[in-house]
């Protein structure tokens, strides 16, 4: 996409998408009680949705949670629509968290508070495989900045082996959307695959009889998510125990499709 499709991409995510993962962010993640201190660490965090519910669910004043993501006009649009949220809690910025670091980071996030990564929806995909040595690295380095030897990741895997063998060379799907929304009537996307990658056009359709089209053809691409990669490649720096928490064995998640959601809980090795 180019800059203006991109920015326009940005504007309409939130609509489209919806509360993407809503129920299992709220029901199935296990963050403690509503006053745990917690320092949540959102990668590739969009227009901040999820991490807004996160936040919401938490009452200590000295929790902090930070969004991070690349495109410059999702982090516009999560700090647009987080205006109501306590500014000293939480947080957004550009940034690309395979080479994250703390210079990103609020200073005020406690140190003594439990580490929490999130690596949810289609972030993973959107990872050249040979590349997750970086996302490793960049979780051990935010860890030994703040002295934590140990952290929890949630990681989802919606574009493994489930949704590999559903898209089997192409797909339609309608995305979610408002049905009150002023000018979009719905939004659908098609989905072509060849080998381990993936190709995804956007549509929406407004009411105005016109209609908008993102097309992500160049990189990044989008990869099918090997989970034993994932696991060698978390295995190089940290000894870790892995929990499947959700499985959506009915096909969608808030419209979407299959998704298996994991909780790491990770230990930097010496």
């Amino acid at each position: 996409m180019n800059e203006i499709e991109t920015q326009r991409y940005a504007e309409l995510y939130e609509r489209i998408y919806g509360d993407y993962l809503r129920e299992e962010v709220e029901v199935h993640l296990p963050l403690g009680g509503d006053d745990e201190l917690l320092t949540v660490i959102d990668l590739g965090c969009g227009t901040g949705g999820q991490l807004r519910n996160v936040c919401g669910r938490n009452s200590n004043a000295k929790s902090c949670f930070i969004g991070f993501d690349a495109n410059e006009h999702m982090i516009s649009r999560a700090k647009s629509l987080s205006a109501k949220y306590d500014q000293k809690k939480l947080f957004f910025e550009v940034s690309d968290f395979l080479r994250l670091s703390l210079n990103k980071m609020p200073a005020r996030c406690d140190r003594n508070a439990s580490l929490v990564f999130l690596c949810l929806g289609n972030t993973l995909a959107l990872i050249v495989p040979e590349r997750l040595p970086n996302l490793v690295a960049s979780l051990a380095t935010v860890m030994t900045q703040v002295g934590a030897r140990s952290a929890t990741l949630f990681l989802e895997t919606r574009s493994g082996k489930d949704y590999s063998e559903w898209i089997n060379g192409g797909r339609i799907e309608q995305l979610n959307y408002d049905a009150n929304d002023e000018h979009i009537l719905l939004s659908f996307q098609a989905l072509t695959s060849q080998g381990n990658v993936y190709t995804t056009r956007i549509y929406s359709l407004y009411k105005n009889g016109t209609r908008a089209e993102f097309c992500f053809l160049e990189e990044p691409m989008a990869h099918f998510v090997d989970l034993e990669q994932v696991k060698s490649a978390l295995g190089e720096k940290f000894n870790f125990s892995m929990d499947e928490i959700f499985d959506d064995k009915g096909g969608t998640i808030s419209g979407l499709t299959k998704g298996h959601v994991f909780q790491f809980k990770l230990n930097l090795k010496t």
